[in-house]
């Protein structure tokens, strides 16, 4: 059994707050918290913006100082607002001129190290076994695909409550030296959802292309939206793909290249992938 099936198996058919090692008040996961924050492993500041849903209060945002920081601020926080992350770090706590913490702009990022694929459901009314079972079927899946193209697992597949979050490391980047990179993810993450077009339509998946700016924010895994499901951590490693970041910075721009496994398909002899629609192997190199 997979890492994914695993996680999966012991709430498969049961309603999502069942079965899980929750706070004891069930707004939120701390072990996941906690791995989620373990994993991104920032070495500038982590910023966290605390969202209302309803729009009556301005967002507000922190820069906790460690893990523990980070709990104490989800403690206070969930169930009133929905806790998001900066998923690249920040090069210093960041404050306005009345000296208040803000939120990072793109031009603020000094380093780039993920790229973000958030897959939403699409279906308009799904069981939670049904979509459970979806869930493990796409996140396996994935698995595979990415394993095929001779790249490491993502670092993070989270549960996001609505959909599936899928979030690779490929290293520490300078956004100096590479001011294009928000096009590059923006470029791997198209190449993907072609690759994966026939998976994402048939699991009545949606992959949002929007979140590739540098400066992007992420629900924190382990935390939900206030009335909605808490999300919940699937699979995570340490690490860096260091070959996903060489892909990145050899990707020309000015071609189309329509899919992330041109050129590369069989470059591992790991053969778990199996398309349901057996997906097409183009003859395009980079």
């Amino acid at each position: 059994m997979t890492k994914v099936k695993a996680a999966l198996a012991a709430t498969q058919g049961m309603d999502h707050n069942s079965g899980l090692t929750f706070h004891a008040d069930g707004r939120y996961i701390e072990a996941d918290v906690r791995k989620f924050y373990q994993t991104l492993a920032h070495q500038g500041a982590t910023q966290i913006t605390l969202i209302d849903p309803s729009k009556t209060r301005p967002a507000v945002t922190r820069y906790p100082s460690s893990e523990d920081d980070l709990v104490a601020i989800v403690e206070r926080c969930a169930g009133k607002y929905m806790i998001c992350t900066g998923l690249n770090e920040r090069p210093e706590p960041l404050f306005n001129e009345h000296n208040t913490p803000r939120a990072a702009r793109d031009t603020d990022v000094e380093i780039s190290s993920f790229v973000f694929l958030d897959f939403d459901n699409s279906a308009k009314a799904i069981s939670p076994a049904l979509r459970d079972e979806r869930l493990s079927y796409f996140s396996n899946d994935y698995i595979g695909y990415v394993r095929d193209l001779g790249y490491r697992e993502p670092s993070l597949i989270i549960d996001s409550g609505s959909g599936v979050h899928v979030i690779h490391n490929y290293g520490r980047v300078r956004v100096a030296q590479w001011p294009d990179i928000a096009d590059r993810n923006k470029k791997l993450v198209s190449e993907i959802e072609y690759d994966l077009r026939d998976l994402i339509k048939e699991l009545h998946l949606h992959l949002d292309t929007s979140t590739t700016n540098i400066s992007t924010l992420v629900k924190v895994a382990g935390t939900g939206k206030p009335g909605q499901r808490v999300s919940r951590l699937m699979y995570s490693q340490d690490g860096q793909d260091k070959e996903l970041q060489i892909h990145l910075l050899s990707s020309n721009l000015e071609g189309r290249t329509e899919a992330f496994c041109a050129g590369l398909w069989g470059k591992s002899n790991n053969s778990s992938f199996q398309s349901p629609q057996n997906y097409p192997i183009h003859a395009e190199t980079r």
